[in-house]
């Protein structure tokens, strides 16, 4: 199973990444913050993460995670300086065991954190010597459920969308604000490149939602795709250009363009929309209907508004 990686405006492939590590398929990407590296999670017995030096395609290091599926993946900031290291760990260690796994390559000198989410499941991985995780305390505040995505915000907090339809804040390895935000499964949360006019990130759901919130977590506007592909997406005879399915449409992907007011959306139905953000309305533009009847389950755009990507099945 192998890995891609290619250049945006002229689809070079730049990098290929095997090494035998992901038998069966590839789930879930992530660059680090600085683009050096890439996790990649795997769909094997134990779900094997690894991390890579993508340019140079050289595995660092890679180890089981957990028997439960993963569905997302996230860096974390790096590690805090000495002092706060202490006082991170020791809170660490009062809310939730550790536990260390090997594998292929040491991470020696690596230092890197990332979270992993998926069924029932929600762990932070550190790479240094070994791999080392900790898993999520959701507490009285939160029930344990499938989480299918996750994001980490600009205050370095990590986000998650739920099963039952929240997100979950966290601070740490513990459940620090819970935000009602969908009517069924959040499947999707994108944070913004460039978090101007109040701008933070954005949420999709099953329940044809989209939500877009602030950096300090403030829902700021509700898109219903349901009712604007009825009723705003029409041809010249007033006709729908894209009918929802009897049982709704489902925002399987976003992507919030704050500086251009801009909202790209994947729905489960095998379309790809542009929204131009107003003041109080949304132009909408049917970008695509694409991947031969199949779910779309990535959308993302370029930088300057001359290009983007989606992926799907």
């Amino acid at each position: 199973t192998t890995a891609s990686l290619w250049e945006a405006s002229s689809l070079a492939t730049l990098s290929r990444l095997c090494g035998g590590v992901h038998r069966d398929a590839v789930v879930a990407l992530a660059f680090s913050p600085d683009g050096g590296h890439l996790i990649s999670c795997g769909v094997d017995e134990m779900h094997t993460v690894a991390i890579w030096d993508w340019r140079s395609a050289s595995l660092l290091i890679s180890a089981p995670s957990s028997p439960r599926a993963l569905y997302g993946v996230a860096f974390l900031p790096p590690p805090p300086q000495p002092v706060a290291a202490a006082a991170a760990s020791a809170t660490d260690a009062a809310t939730a065991p550790a536990t260390t796994t090997s594998g292929s390559g040491s991470g020696a000198g690596l230092g890197v954190r990332f979270v992993v989410c998926g069924e029932r499941e929600l762990r932070f991985g550190h790479a240094l010597r070994g791999l080392r995780w900790r898993k999520a305390v959701f507490g009285a505040s939160a029930e344990l459920q499938t989480l299918p995505c996750v994001a980490l915000n600009t205050d370095g907090r990590v986000i998650t969308g739920s099963r039952r339809g929240d997100l979950h804040v966290w601070h740490g390895t513990a459940v620090w604000r819970r935000l009602r935000a969908h009517a069924g499964t959040v499947h999707c949360v994108s944070i913004c490149a460039e978090q101007v006019r109040g701008a933070g990130f954005a949420s999709g759901g099953a329940d044809g939602q989209a939500i877009l919130w602030s950096a300090s977590y403030e829902r700021l506007r509700t898109i219903d795709c349901n009712a604007l592909c009825r009723h705003k997406m029409l041809d010249g005879l007033g006709r729908p250009l894209l009918l929802p399915p009897a049982r709704g449409v489902t925002v399987s992907a976003v992507c919030w363009d704050a500086a251009s007011e801009r909202l790209l959306l994947g729905l489960g139905h095998n379309a790809v929309l542009r929204l131009q953000l107003t003041p109080f309305d949304e132009v909408a533009t049917l970008i695509t209907q694409g991947h031969g009847g199949g779910r779309i389950g990535g959308v993302c755009g370029q930088g300057g508004g001359t290009g983007g990507g989606t992926g799907g099945t």
